[in-house]
């Protein structure tokens, strides 16, 4: 089976989250920070066949997501926020949750 990835960059008020595979094919999704479109992102994830999740947020607005995902048996994990902004560069939330895959993808996600 094709491991997939996925990288969530997570706001207070939206989440952006970018499936990648081991081609390089990328899908992303913007949502709300609210219930529904939790279940929704986990259900995505779950249909991309996507287990493992790097999340990264300042704040705590990273919980609840987590919890959802973790109680689906997925298997997310936190980012250290300044680890992963270390890189120049990437400049949209986008492209942050692109990074986050390509950095869990790789194994160089230190987990708090």
């Amino acid at each position: 089976m094709e491991q997939k990835v996925c990288g969530i960059d997570v706001h207070r008020d939206i989440h952006i989250a970018t499936i990648l595979d081991q081609t390089g094919h990328k899908q992303t999704r913007t949502l709300t920070n609210n219930i529904t479109e939790m279940q929704e992102l986990k259900d995505w994830l779950k249909t991309n066949n996507t287990q493992d999740i790097a999340m990264e947020s300042t704040g705590s607005y990273w919980t609840t997501l987590f919890i959802i995902l973790e109680d689906a048996g997925l298997k997310p994990v936190l980012a250290n926020a300044h680890q992963v902004k270390a890189i120049p560069g990437r400049k949209t939330d986008q492209k942050d949750s692109e990074w986050l895959a390509y950095l869990h993808r790789s194994d160089l996600i230190l987990q708090l």
